[in-house]
Formats: C-alpha cells, structure tokens, sequence
C-alpha cells in the first residue's frame, strides 16, 4: 500500500510541474492557439467561398499532385553537367588570361604569329667539313 500511495503522490508532483510550467508560458500558448484558432477561420472562409461556386466538392482539399520524379532528376543532372561545363570553361579563361598577362610581363616568352613550336637546328659545319 506504501509504493501505491507513493506512485499516486509522484503523480500529483509531476501534475504540479506541468501546470506551473503551463502558467509560466500561458501567454505564448494563447498567442499560438489564437494563431491556429485564425487559421482554422480563414481557411473555413476561402472553402465557403469555393463551395458557394462549384458546390459540395468546394469544402474539399484539393488532391496533391505526386511529383514527375524522372523530370526532377533529369533538371537536376542537367543542372550539375551546366554548373560542371562552366566552372571548367571560367577555369580554361583564367589560365589563358594569367598566361597572358604573365607574356605582358616577360615578352621574350611571348611567341609570335607564325612562329614554329619546335626549332629543327642545322648539323654544324664541324660534321660537314669531316664528310668532305
């Protein structure tokens, strides 16, 4: 009989918390179920209105719509292969554009139009006076 009157008394405790902690944030739950109270209202309000112009199926919530998953994942593969092209594409220009300026800097090292990658040098003249 001990352990049930004490379990009843645990209880009480635990009532008196939860409706001090009730009074403590009793203006933030009024504000919050005002809140909900005006929602319910306006939301009562845009259904009457609908039903007064298509009838009964106005009080009705419209059905969602799924959503086209295999468009969402193409947008989106889409999406990263554009973001992907351009962040190489803004990479190339910044490497050429730091090339030039480094030219603009040194222009020994700038070629010019028309000249060859690869220099092709003559034997010198010391191997052909030995093959004569």
């Amino acid at each position: 009989m001990a352990e049930g009157s004490k379990s009843v008394n645990n209880n009480k405790g635990d009532a008196t918390k939860v409706l001090a902690n009730h009074e403590k944030t009793g203006s933030r739950s009024k504000s919050l179920e005002q809140k909900a109270v005006d929602e319910i209202l306006r939301e009562i309000k845009l259904k009457s209105i609908r039903a007064e112009a298509v009838g009964p199926s106005g009080w009705l919530d419209a059905p969602v719509k799924r959503t086209n998953k295999r468009f969402l994942g193409n947008t989106l593969k889409a999406a990263v292969k554009h973001n992907t092209r351009k962040a190489d594409r803004e990479k190339f220009q910044s490497e050429k554009k730091l090339l030039e300026m480094d030219y603009d800097k040194h222009p020994s090292r700038r070629p010019k139009f028309g000249d060859r990658k690869f220099i092709f040098k003559k034997p010198s003249s010391a191997n052909d006076s030995k093959q004569k």
